[in-house]
């Protein structure tokens, strides 16, 4: 018996440890491009907005409060249409 074939990309099944070392051993802050570092990170490991949010901080990110209250109100809104 062998292993269940995984589809997915090893960085979308990390866990939140492994997920910040593998940012920090690959620099990945200072190699990032885009305009949205948030929505990045969310895309690259497959992670909710409040997770990734949480996770640059962790890495040392800079934040401001102003664009923390726009996402948790993002995904407020967006749970309460659910």
């Amino acid at each position: 018996m062998g292993k269940k074939p995984q589809h997915d990309p090893r960085r979308k099944r990390m866990n939140r440890q492994a997920r910040l070392q593998h940012a920090r051993s690959t620099n990945w802050l200072m190699k990032y491009r885009g305009k949205d570092i948030i929505k990045g990170y969310c895309k690259w490991f497959a992670v909710d907005p409040i997770c990734a949010l949480t996770e640059l901080r962790m890495l040392g990110s800079t934040i401001s409060e102003e664009k923390e209250a726009e996402i948790r109100k993002k995904v407020a809104d967006k749970a309460f249409a659910r």
